[in-house]
């Protein structure tokens, strides 16, 4: 699952979700984008606070 997929499923936004994770919501904004790939740190963040629906996999290998 992408995280566009996971913020529209689970009904929260961009800006919450960046804000949750201490993230500066252009970067994030880029991450969601395909444009920037995350950290190994922060793709564990990412799919510890969408529970595993977001893989850390996922965000790795750009597969978004």
């Amino acid at each position: 699952m992408t995280i566009r997929e996971y913020l529209f499923n689970n009904k929260v936004t961009a800006a919450q979700m960046a804000r949750d994770l201490g993230l500066n919501p252009n970067y994030f904004r880029l991450i969601n984008r395909g444009k920037a790939r995350p950290g190994y740190e922060l793709a564990i963040k990412i799919e510890l606070y969408t529970g595993g629906q977001v893989t850390l996999q996922e965000l790795r290998n750009g597969n978004e």
